[in-house]
């Protein structure tokens, strides 16, 4: 720094004002430019962090949603156990069907939803004691 200072000095005292602003216009120059070159540098290292980031984003991403996939599959896996034993217990002999009771034969609302489900849930609870069936969900 001393040796900017007396060149300075010495433009000043020589009474060279056409040289000292050159140089202090050249002095403005190389400061511009070396602040430019910090802010590219800034700019960079920012866009290499932002990528970075980007990047454990997406793997995290990728990894809930692997998860959640093979939740769904599990889950998919259970109803369709669900629905096997159901419709073997429809089909199954030796239960007691609706229209071996003609007391609900003029009432089609508790035929559909009181009688058939009492019958389907003792159908599906006596088939699951013969046949279990597992299910991780």
């Amino acid at each position: 720094m001393k040796f900017f200072r007396r060149i300075r000095h010495k433009l000043i005292l020589d009474n060279k004002k056409i040289q000292y602003l050159k140089y202090a216009l050249g002095e403005i120059i190389l400061v511009v430019i070396g602040i430019l070159i910090a802010l590219q540098i800034n700019n960079w290292n920012q866009s290499i962090k932002d990528k970075n980031s980007l990047n454990e984003y997406l793997i995290k991403i990728k990894s809930h949603t692997t998860e959640d996939i093979e939740q769904l599959v599990d889950l998919a896996k259970g109803r369709k156990q669900i629905a096997d034993l159901c419709k073997k217990a429809r089909n199954s002999e030796g239960f007691p069907v609706f229209e071996d009771f003609p007391v609900f034969e003029d009432l089609p609302f508790l035929k559909a939803s009181l009688f058939l489900k009492a019958s389907l849930f003792l159908k599906a609870s006596l088939f699951l004691k013969t046949y279990p069936f597992s299910y991780s969900g």
